[in-house]
């Protein structure tokens, strides 16, 4: 889990951009496009789904990034215990 930690941190926290990216792109629709009621309606319930996966995503991000720092501030503990587990 520590040695895959950094990449899954990585790929949570691009998913977590890319809905922020949608996000915005949904905000910039609701500004500057001239919409219906049922169009608007369309893009806040597109924009509440957007939301719930990057919550999900962000959630991740923040659960490993504990771990990350601890394998940062640890390489050599875990350079051992990886030697170790290894051996065994």
């Amino acid at each position: 889990m520590i040695i895959q930690s950094e990449n899954e941190y990585q790929f949570a926290l691009e998913l977590q951009r890319a809905e922020e990216k949608k996000t915005q792109d949904v905000l910039h629709m609701l500004e500057l496009d001239n919409l219906n009621y049922k169009e608007r309606a369309k893009l806040a319930t597109q924009l509440k789904n957007i939301r719930q996966k990057r919550r999900r995503y962000k959630d991740e991000v923040e659960e490993l990034e504990c771990i990350v720092q601890f394998k940062k501030e640890n390489k050599n503990l875990v350079n051992l215990l990886t030697q170790l587990l290894g051996k065994q």
